[in-house]
């Protein structure tokens, strides 16, 4: 056997060889020989994509390997960063049905209904998928007979989830109405059920009786449904819930005043509750002391409660003694002997208040040594701000503050949080006498440069040792004159920033002078499609010498650009990223690029 015959039956080195290629020439490689074929699929891509995310638009398919995040903050933003391939639908069908089998986990996105509102796409390969543990269809048409496929054939699915999914007749899905409970049924591993509805004025409805058949039904662990509002027509008996028991994460939607008292019934079925999440359709729906008390002697393992559009009047909050994570969204008559009584008695690990204000004047308090993340985002901010200024001891475990809303001049933040790892901001600048001390810091972001010189700028990046550096603003640098012009001494331990075009544009050759000094730090701005993709600026950036000799590609939308396919092709490259990033135009989202 001759050394290119070994070389072929050697599947480990050939995969090797062969993940240098695009997934494109992959896919052809496919037709080349069985070794190739079987290094490919059951090597290669068994490896790589285990997890895949599968964008369907009216032109390309794009595909990620790592599975979204639901995160709360810049989700765009991360989206559109997300390294990504496109394959027209031919090759992405072959693509599908000899990776399908190795696939644990699925999420298949359509943006057809962003180019035509009536226009939706159902995904056709879900038989092959056959070993699914987790299943997420956003935005796309699910029928009864696709159902009855994944049922029969993704028997080992435990997790599936769907979002702002539609039927066959283009309404909502919705549980008992067009996504049959008895389907669901067959799918003996489920655990984990998501069911989230467009936001819109008026939500759909779901009868009460229905959440009991799928917690009655169903041995589901996680249950979390979105966007529609749950009611009761009046029903004088409250059933039993047969496998009220398993359930540990539970958000049934949006209560209704008239379902509150059954829900209330319900929750001490659930022993094993460990994260709740209340949301009320009347704002005026009350949460008193009696109903915290039935948490803490039914729910003994809670310990994450979110609560939602809810008019608190309770007494103690320290009877929920094992609650370490609390959210109060858009809440009232939250007091703040209530503050007092969350910081200091509840074993707090973080706290979130958006949108909900504290009544009364805060003299001190106490917090507890567990505490790690807090958020603030409302306009009420200031006895907020003024209960931790006067807080009486430190807060060493916290290393994330999120302070979303209000300037923060006080010096709490670094008097108080001496390992403070994550801050996000409006204004560092207002910061700024105490922020340069801050030396466990690694990300910084902000989303207001009022009052900024590109000096103290140069200063974040220069003597902060961060890691990230993210610029949130439409807002520009006013301070022209000190515009600088080089950073031939500016070395920096920042790995990443991210800022808007605008900040970018006005100072080009320090950003470039940056990027040659500082070898592992990637930049990233941010953009309308207009500017980052205008002919023009792209050339004027190939001018750069930094860009020529030392970059070997940029990253648009997450889709790698060779710089020298830019060089030697550039009107047929710029046609190519055009089509491949022209759904982001659609969707009327920011652009992105990273050198």
């Amino acid at each position: 056997m001759d050394a290119a015959q070994k070389l072929i039956n050697n599947l480990v080195i050939l995969s090797k060889i062969l993940e240098y290629l695009s997934l494109e020439e992959q896919v052809k490689c496919l037709e080349i020989s069985k070794s190739f074929r079987h290094a490919i699929t059951t090597v290669l891509w068994k490896k790589h994509y285990r997890e895949l995310n599968l964008y369907k638009t009216p032109y390309i398919s794009i595909i990620t390997k790592k599975s979204q995040d639901s995160g709360e903050d810049l989700v765009t933003l991360q989206e559109i960063q997300e390294l990504k391939t496109s394959l027209k639908y031919d090759k992405c069908n072959v693509f599908l049905r000899s990776l399908a089998p190795h696939v644990h986990k699925l999420s298949v996105f359509s943006e057809y209904f962003i180019f035509r509102h009536n226009m939706g796409v159902a995904f056709r390969n879900i038989q092959k998928f056959i070993n699914l543990r987790q299943l997420n269809f956003t935005q796309m048409v699910v029928t009864s007979d696709h159902m009855e496929l994944i049922a029969a054939k993704c028997r080992r699915l435990r997790r599936l989830e769907f979002i702002e999914c539609f039927s066959e007749t283009w309404n909502p899905l919705l549980p008992g109405y067009n996504l049959d409970i008895a389907t669901l049924g067959q799918l003996r591993y489920l655990s984990d059920l998501t069911l989230q509805c467009q936001l819109m004025e008026n939500p759909p409805t779901l009868e009460c009786n229905i959440v009991h058949e799928l917690l009655s039904k169903l041995r589901l662990k996680r249950l979390v449904m979105r966007n529609l509002n749950i009611v009761d027509f009046g029903s004088d008996t409250v059933q039993h819930i047969m496998h009220g028991g398993c359930v540990e994460v539970l958000h049934v939607g949006n209560i209704s005043l008239e379902f509150w008292p059954h829900f209330k019934h319900h929750l001490k079925e659930f022993h094993n509750l460990s994260d709740l999440f209340i949301n009320v359709v009347d704002c005026n729906t009350l949460l008193s002391s009696p109903d915290l008390e039935l948490l803490a002697n039914h729910c003994p393992k809670l310990l994450k409660l979110t609560l939602e559009n809810c008019d608190l009047e309770v007494a103690d909050f320290g009877l929920l003694k094992s609650v370490q994570h609390l959210a109060l969204n858009s809440c009232g008559g939250f007091r703040a002997a209530n503050l007092k009584q969350v910081l200091s008695r509840l074993p707090l690990v973080s706290l979130s208040l958006v949108n909900t204000r504290v009544l009364g004047n805060i003299m001190g308090i106490s917090v507890g040594a567990q505490l790690e993340t807090i958020k603030v985002d409302t306009i009420h901010f200031h006895p907020i701000t003024e209960a931790f200024q006067r807080c009486q001891n430190e807060m060493p475990a916290v290393h994330t503050i999120k302070w979303l809303n209000g300037d923060i001049s006080d010096s709490w933040i670094m008097d108080k949080c001496p390992n403070l790892k994550i801050l996000h901001i409006p204004n560092p600048y207002l910061m700024r006498h105490g922020l340069l001390k801050m030396t466990s810091l690694q990300e910084l972001s902000f989303s207001s440069c009022k009052g900024f010189s590109w000096c103290f700028l140069v200063l974040l990046i220069k003597n902060l040792k961060l890691q990230r550096l993210n610029i949130f603003t439409t807002e520009g640098i006013d301070d022209v004159k000190e515009k600088p012009e080089n950073a031939c001494d500016v070395r920096t331990t920042v790995r990443r920033v991210l800022l808007p075009y605008r900040i970018y544009k006005m100072a080009q050759d320090f950003w470039m002078d940056l990027l040659v000094l500082n070898r592992k730090l990637k930049l990233s701005f941010y953009g309308e499609h207009e500017d980052l993709l205008c002919t023009n600026f792209l050339r004027g950036l190939l001018r750069f010498l930094h860009v020529r000799d030392n970059l070997k590609c940029l990253k648009v939308c997450g889709f790698v650009v060779d710089i020298r396919d830019l060089q030697e092709n550039f009107d047929k490259t710029m046609h190519k990223l055009n089509s491949k990033t022209s759904h982001y135009r659609a969707k009327n989202s920011k652009f992105t690029i990273e050198i």
